[in-house]
């Protein structure tokens, strides 16, 4: 990959690595000099990541449904970290009137306690070693900024992330949200089959 960033010298946690945009991040990472560590459930997946990188690309097989306790126990070995990107996560999209507690509980787990649990980790090691121009990036969705039908729950959950960059700015730890529109990775697919049949 032809680019002029230059990652050397920094190591970055990135979840939801074994496929789709965050398998992308965790490559393109990689060959900009970056020591990456990779985070899914899937291990083969992620074997096959290191494999193509594997002097720059470690794993960590974790499912974030897991206790912070677990998940904390699983990253120690590789912290600190100088940066963080928040990739993982579901789209469960049902309406209002038919939004169930499970949908919630799933969303809220993955979605809003995971990306918030893994930065508190990841910030409070940061400011404990004093890495210097700490970064955290949530992958979020322009749902978070435009109201969309049928994602209330899914789309909920982007104001704590402002609220970390607030707290965290002045310890120089830059906390920022991407907002793509559908890109057409597995989720991706499963949403837009979705949306089409609901307006058909």
């Amino acid at each position: 990959m032809a680019t002029s960033f230059d990652f050397s010298g920094k190591k970055i946690l990135i979840t939801g690595a074994s496929q789709g945009i965050g398998k992308e991040i965790a490559k393109g990472l990689a060959d900009c000099g970056a020591k990456v560590v990779v985070l899914a459930r899937n291990e083969q997946a992620l074997d096959e990541i290191v494999a193509d990188h594997p002097e720059r690309v470690a794993k960590v097989v974790c499912d974030l449904t897991a206790s912070i306790t677990e998940i904390e126990a699983k990253l120690a070995p590789h912290q600190p970290f100088d940066g963080l990107v928040n990739n993982a996560g579901i789209a469960v999209l049902e309406p209002v009137g038919h939004i169930t507690e499970l949908a919630i509980e799933q969303v809220m787990t993955v979605n809003f306690r995971a990306p918030l649990m893994l930065a508190q980790l990841v910030a409070s090691e940061m400011v404990n070693h004093g890495v210097k121009d700490g970064a955290i990036v949530n992958v979020s969705s322009q749902a978070s900024m435009k109201p969309i039908r049928d994602h209330a729950v899914y789309s909920a959950l982007d104001m704590s992330m402002r609220c970390l960059a607030g707290e965290l700015g002045p310890k120089g730890i830059r906390v920022n949200s991407v907002n793509p529109t559908v890109v057409m990775t597995a989720m991706g697919r499963k949403v837009r089959i979705f949306t089409f049949r609901k307006t058909r």
